[in-house]
This record gives C-alpha cells, structure tokens and sequence, in this order.
C-alpha cells in the first residue's frame, strides 16, 4: 500500500513526527465556589496544589483523582485552624479528613494525596519482611501509596482510609525507612478502645485504616510459612536482623524443622527462599563454605568498611562457614548484620568472624563458573572442622564460653588440663587455688606420685588436691601462709602470674607498650605482671591488666593452654638462621604450594598470592602453571564482564600484583584494563584502610598510571591515597583496620607501610608516620620475636612485618629493634613452619584469633609466609624489593 502510493518504504519512518514529551509544569486548582465544591483532577504529566484557606471550614470538599496519575496532587492546608471535611479517591484507595480536624505538626503548605510511593516493589517487600511474624511469609504488597510527601504530618483527629475490596488484607506503613504494622481489630470501636495512634479493621469487603499521620501505607497479604523439609529429626531456631542499622527483623525467631544433613547455610536459605527474602552470596576458598554478600538489600560495605552479614549459633560465633556448621536439634542460629566487625552484636572478641558467615573471600571459581575449593593433601593438613563440636557434645553449657577460650578450653580438655562436672564446663566460675594448681601441674605434666613433701595444715594426704599440691610445692611453685595453703580460696589474675612466671623461670621483662593499670597491682607482683604480659601468656582488655580480677575456670584454661606451649617451645633450640636455611624453607614451601594449589586461580587463597609468592621466589616453576593461571583470570572475567567486584577492588590489586609478577600486561586482559576500576576512588575507600594501600601497592609494583576513567565521580589519585592513609594512624603510631580503632595492630601496620614505601624518602608526611610505625612495631615485638593480632601471636602478623622491614632496607633478623630475647623476627616466623610442609596460621596449643585452628596448616599463612621469605631473601641478595617488579621481564 505504502509503495501504489508512492509513500516512504515500511521501515524508512522519516515521515513520521515525533511528539516531544509534555513539559510538567505545576498547576494551582481553584476550589469551585459553593459548599461540597468537587474537584476532578485530569490525567496529565502535570503537578496540581489545591489551596484550602480557613475561610473554607465548613465546607465539604472532594477531589477525584485518576487512578493512573502518577504526578503528584497537594493541598495548601492552614495552620491552627480547622479544617473543612476533605474525601479523596484515587482509583481504589480513598481518604477522609473529617470537618473540624486541624494540622498539629508538620509542613501543611503542601500535603501530597494518594501518591506513588519511592522505591521498587522489591525493597517494599525487604521493607516489610522485617515485621511479618516468625509463622508467616509475605505474599504479596496488594497497594501501596504516600500521604504527605517527605515529611510526616499530623492531625488532632482521625483520617480514614479505605482499601476497597482488601477485606481480610493487613496494613502497614512505613516511617523514615523503618516498617511498622498496624494491628487489626474486629471492628472500628474495638480500635478505638485500643488506644492505639493507628489500627485498622475490616468494613463490609472494604480494609479500613484509621490514622492520625501522614506518611506511606501499604495493604498486603501473607500466609502460614511451609518451610519444606522435616524429617523428624527435631527443630532450631532461626532470625535474622539489622537492628544495627534500625532497619528490624528480616525474619523473626522462627521455629525451622530440621532435614538430614542441615547446616546454618541450608536452613538460612531454606527459610529466605520460602519467604521470597533476596539474598547473594559467594564461594570462600578460605574456609570451603559459602559466603553471605548480602540479604533483604543490605550487604558488606553498605554501612562502612566494617558491616556485613556474621552468624552465631547459641551465642556463638565460630571461625567458619556457615556451610561448615552442622546443626543439631534445640540450636539457636542467630545471622546478625554488623557494622564494625562483630564489636556491635556482641562477637565477643576481636579480630570478630569476618562478616558473611566464613571468611572474606576472594573470587573462587572455573571458568565454568562452578566453585573450586583449594584442598590441602591429607598428609599436611587435619580436617579444618574436625572437632568443631566436640565441646559442644561435652559440655552442656558449651554456649556460655567465651569465644576467646573456646579453643584452649578445647585443647585443655582432650590433653586433660581440665574437665567438666557433671556435663558442664561452668567457665565464668571462679576457680580456687586447689583447681588452679591442678591445671597447671597437668599442663607443666610435673610428677605427681612423689615422696610426700608438705606439711600444710589445710591439705590432708586423702584430699583429691593433695597429689597437685604436693607436686607444685617440691618443684617451688607455691607457697602457703601460717603454714596453711588455703585451697579453697579464690586466685587472682596477679597471683597466677606470679605463679606462672616461676614456674617457667622467665627473666623479668617489660612489656613494649606500659600497662595503664600496673599501679594497682600488689608491689611484689609488679614485676610479674609486666613479665607475663611481656611473653603474652597473659594478656589484659585494652591495655589494662586488672591485677586483682579473680580468675575463671575459662581464663585458668587458657592461660594453662599457653603455659604448656611455652614449655614446649622452650625445648626447642631457635634456629641459626643463615641464608641457605631460608633458601631451603622457600624451595620447600614452593614445592608445597604447587602441590596444594594445582589449579590457580583468582581468590585471596589458593591464587593470586600463590602465584606471586612463586614468581617472585625465582624457583624454577613449570611455564604451564602460570599459563593455566592466566587462562583461568581470562575465563573469569569474560564470565564476569570485567567486573571482579562490584566493592572490594583489592580484588583488581591482586591480579595486577600476580600477573605483573609472571611478565603479563594487565590492561588488556581478556579486553579488559584492571587498571581502570581503581581510578574510582570513591569506592576504592569502601574496604576501608585496604583499599587504598593496596591499590598503591599495585599501582607502583611497575610504575602504572591511574587511567582517567569517564563517569567517575572522584578520580583517584596516589595524593589522595596517600592522604586518606595518613589521616587513619593511631595517635602514637600504628594503623589498624577499622575507622575508630584506638589501638594499633602490627598485620596493618606491616601492610600500610609497604604501600607507602615508595614515598618514604620524598614525602616528610609519610618519612614521619612511617617512623612512628616501625618504632611501634620495636616496642609491640613480643618476647619471642613474634607479633601478635587480637591476643593471638601468629604468622600472618610477623610475615607482614618482615615484608614491611625489608621494603625499607631494614633487616628483620639482624636489626637490634627487632631482636628480642635472642629471637628475631624470621626466627619467629619459622617456627611456625610445619614439618610436613606449609605453615600454621597459630602453633598448637595458641590461641586462635577467627583464622584457621591452632596447629592446621593453612594456606593463607602458607602464602604470606612465602612471600614474606622470599622479601627477606631478596633483601640479603641486594634484589629488589618484593612489590618492586621493574626487574620483570
């Protein structure tokens, strides 16, 4: 037809006028004149207000509006004066004001009514899934609009709002983001009676809402929550909450029937799923387990540096995944999100369970995009979760110990230190002096069968003590008073030091840091006290030792854990490390890594490092290895578009490091440049102190420029990145991780300092806070050599250190600031090797601080310990430093 009549072809539209869209502007409606003035609204793109004066009191008026409108109509409403008698309709929702009602809080110039609300039906549902009760699920968000506008308004009377046709339907409404319901009653005088500010009832077919506030309301359904599964085997409870952040319950304690098999993850999705709650997540190499990105719209690094997703079962809150943990009937799973690791739920120590169940992953997958889990060979490794709930199965009370003393009391219990009464541990019982000395004889394994040697009045030869009095009296442990032991009486924290540190003949020590209340100790213990806290066998809460707190059954357990550890060390001659001996730890620890990891990819464990580590060692490493590694970095971010991340960009970092590390060009990966996400510098800052020191770290591992990216809100450069780290240290020295830490930790004072080495001889700024790093790292270097993070003296913090050391020029096994009771920093970290190849994260018998158990090798120990080796290797054959990579070829 188009072509007889010599009109443009079907596709050639050029004839066609395009109508450009209407321009919305805002109309003033005139009220009618007359007593019930009615005023219809037209369907348009346009903004109607309709001014009511007080002149119009007595009046009856009504506005129709249509019920697709979606631009906003207002009322100009007076202040102090009564109002006329207002009915609004807007397709199937209506508003009454009664005659006489008046504005008594508010901004009433513009009222908006009945309009869209904000927000995508999605997030209403997250919204409202925070008070829908434990037995129920939310259905569906039948309506929902806004009265009001941004602000809340208030009236001196009732406003009726109906729902037509929602009978049997619940309400809600929604104040500043936060989700309320309105309860329901059997008829309008029964609310009324209620006393209640709003509450709704059912009106013939109609749901009725009677209120005195504007803001947005919501009708919907829900229904009885048929969690799937059950099979007899008993019941848990579940909830899931982000009252750390105002915003309720996302699920309510409900009571879940276990399945065969159920962990905390299974039954977490289990109940999201059947509730239609959102939820992301990821694979953790880490710990093998899945990781909880997000659930009901909120996710890590939404609410600072520090927030996610954490779990704890019966107030517990264990050092792995949420898939690792197996349930038993009567648990009581908490998933809490937190806003500073841990410290705002209650974790109860520090570094807290990294948030997401498990620990922080890396990117972990093939390029098939299934999970690929690194696993350690049987020979080098026990099962990460082997005796996860032996305490548990023991102990009845297992939920009222610490997490701090889970581990030691775990340890003391199968090496016999300590044991239970009638099923129960009792930890934060005070424990006698008779209790205390048993502990420490069994840990110190002294004999017990020996000739008689006391004479105290107070200990007969049939008492169940005698046996461990007598033993620690022959080996001058204790002492009695008038002759008597007093082996009822309680012990106090200073008094076990003192103990202790006889027991071991320590050297009298002061600490690195001054222990803020060491003027209330008694004056003979004074000097044991600072000894104890110098080794790190006993340890206070911020600085402060409390001498005369009386000790519990769980402190007595890990300080005797830690005393038996310390014998054993003591046995063991420090290597005299040479050079070659480092070498030979390197071509040992390359020979298990390639063994472990056999399929390098992207993640923070069994990848990246792995690779790194291995590249810059100079061990001879087939050229297949590091091209499968590069073949599977090219599927992952073909897979994944480029996008790594869409927050932790120490993602991009560790990519940059490991392929500048085997000589590959990082801004044409698989197309894609890994530079240009750093040029963002607004969400390089969202993991916190990381971001930027490890975005500086990649950027100068080969001199890179930051590329100028289009669209990027703030453009990073190395000024700023080097500003906001120096903005973060601890006033007399020393960075941590979080935002508002007052104590410095040594693994992120390590890491700060290697990424501002580059400027440390060009930048007085960073020369001077560089120095009062290492001069807090000297003072904070435990008597051993080691470094300790959160109480916990393990191989993460000294290999951090070292590379840090040997970054500067500074020799971390020959410098005297790093030298302590003969040991140095390497020594340190060797001992930390296992025999069997790879290294602990914590040596048997320490205490665990969230990473993998006391005595496991661990993979991220292993590499860092690599790494750390090898920067030291590098520093003693006069090569580059180990981030320094222009010697790549």
């Amino acid at each position: 037809d188009r072509l007889i009549n010599h009109k443009n072809r079907l596709f050639d539209m050029s004839d066609v006028v395009i109508q450009q869209p209407e321009e919305t502007k805002e109309i003033e409606v005139q009220l009618p004149s007359g007593d019930t003035p009615k005023v219809v609204i037209s369907q348009n793109n346009n903004k109607y207000i309709l001014p009511i004066n007080s002149g119009d009191s007595n009046k009856e008026i009504t506005v129709n509006i249509p019920k697709y409108k979606q631009s906003t109509v207002s009322v100009d409403l007076p202040s102090n004066s009564n109002l006329p008698k207002l009915e609004v309709t807007k397709g199937d929702v209506s508003v009454v004001i009664p005659k006489g009602t008046q504005v008594i809080e508010g901004d009433s110039s513009k009222v908006e009514l009945i309009s869209p609300t904000t927000g995508t039906e999605s997030a209403l549902k997250d919204s409202l899934n925070q008070i829908i009760p434990g037995d129920k699920k939310l259905d569906n968000i039948v309506q929902a609009f806004s009265m009001g506008g941004s602000a809340r308004v208030e009236f001196s009377q009732f406003i009726t709002l109906t729902f037509k046709d929602l009978k049997g339907k619940d309400a809600a409404y929604i104040q500043d983001g936060t989700p309320h319901a309105i309860q329901k009653f059997a008829s309008d005088d029964l609310g009324l009676a209620s006393g209640k500010a709003e509450y709704a009832y059912d009106d013939g077919n109609d749901l009725i809402v009677k209120t005195k506030h504007f803001t947005d309301y919501i009708a919907y359904t829900s229904s009885a929550v048929q969690t799937p599964g059950g099979t007899g085997n008993g019941y848990v409870t579940l909830s899931v909450d982000k009252l750390t952040i105002n915003k309720g319950y996302v699920v309510p304690s409900v009571q879940v029937e276990l399945q065969t098999g159920d962990t905390v993850w299974s039954v977490l999705t289990r109940v999201l799923e059947s509730r239609g709650i959102s939820y992301q997540s990821s694979w953790s190499s880490k710990y093998g387990s899945v990781y909880v990105e997000s659930i009901a719209g909120d996710g890590e690094f939404d609410h600072g540096s520090g927030s996610g997703w954490m779990y704890n079962v019966n107030g517990y809150y264990p050092n792995y995944g949420a898939s690792s943990y197996n349930l038993s009937a009567g648990d009581s799973i908490q998933w809490r999100y937190t806003t500073d690791q841990g410290e705002d739920v209650g974790s109860g120590f520090k570094p807290t369970p990294a948030p997401g169940g498990g620990s922080t992953p890396g990117t972990n997958v093939n390029a098939d995009g299934k999970p690929s889990p690194t696993e350690v060979p049987k020979d080098t490794s026990k099962d990460n979760n082997s005796n996860t709930n032996d305490i548990k199965k023991l102990y009845t009370d297992a939920d009222k110990i610490s997490p701090w003393a889970y581990t030691a009391i775990e340890t003391a219990t199968q090496k016999g230190y300590i044991q239970g009464n009638n099923g129960k541990f009792n930890p934060k019982s005070e424990i006698t002096r008779a209790e205390f000395t048993k502990i420490l004889v069994s840990a110190l394994e002294l004999d017990i069968k020996s000739d008689k040697g006391i004479t105290y009045k107070d200990v007969a030869l049939g008492d169940w003590f005698f046996p461990y009095v007598n033993a620690a009296h022959k080996a001058g442990l204790i002492t009695g008073f008038n002759n008597e032991f007093k082996p009822n009486d309680k012990i106090t924290r200073e008094q076990m030091a003192a103990i202790i540190v006889r027991a071991l003949s320590i050297p009298a020590t002061k600490p690195g840091t001054a222990i803020k209340d060491i003027n209330t100790a008694s004056a003979w213990a004074k000097a044991d006290v600072d000894t104890i806290v110098a080794t790190g066998l006993m340890l206070g809460d911020n600085n402060q030792f409390k001498p005369k707190e009386l000790v519990t059954r769980e402190m007595a357990a890990v300080v005797a854990t830690r005393t038996h550890d310390y014998k054993s060390g003591n046995k063991v001659v420090s290597p005299n490390i040479q050079n070659t001996a480092v070498s030979s730890y390197i071509q040992n620890t390359a020979a298990f890594l390639q063994k472990t990891v056999t399929n390098p990819v992207i993640s923070s464990v069994g990848g990246d490092w792995t690779v790194f580590g291995l590249a810059r060692s100079g061990v001879k490493v087939p050229d297949s290895y590091y091209a499968k590694y590069y073949a599977n970095v090219e599927a992952t971010l073909k897979e994944k578009a480029g996008k790594l991340h869409s927050v932790k960009y120490t993602e991009y970092d560790r990519v940059i490091l490991a392929l500048t590390s085997i000589g590959k060009n990082i801004d044409k990966v698989a197309g894609y440049n890994l530079l240009e996400p750093l040029a963002d510098f607004d969400t390089v800052i969202k993991q916190g102190i990381n971001g930027p020191v490890f975005t500086l770290i990649a950027l100068d591992s080969n001199h890179y420029e930051i590329p100028v990216v289009k669209n990027v809100k703030t453009q990073t450069t190395r000024e700023m990145l080097i500003d906001f780290i120096l903005g973060r240290e601890i006033s007399g020295g020393g960075w941590a991780l979080g935002s508002n830490a007052t104590a410095a930790d040594p693994d992120i004072t390590g890491m700060v300092i290697q990424g501002l080495t580059p400027y440390y001889k060009t930048n007085a700024k960073v020369t001077a806070a560089v120095d009062r790093g290492i001069a807090w790292l000297s003072k904070t270097q435990t008597a051993d050599g080691g470094f300790a993070s959160w109480e916990s003296t393990n191989s993460e913090s000294i290999a951090q250190v070292i590379v840090a050391l040997t970054g500067l020029g500074i020799d971390p096994h020959k410098d005297s600031r790093f030298i302590k009771n003969g040991r140095s920093a390497v020594d340190a970290l060797l001992g930390f090797a296992a025999p069997e190849g790879g290294f602990y994260h914590v040596k048997q018998g320490g205490v665990g601080n969230g990473g993998a158990k006391p005595g496991e090798v661990d993979l991220m120990a292993t590499d860092q310990a690599m790494y750390a080796l090898v920067a030291y290797d590098r520093l003693v054959k006069g090569q580059t430093n180990l981030y320094d990579m222009k010697d790549v070829k």
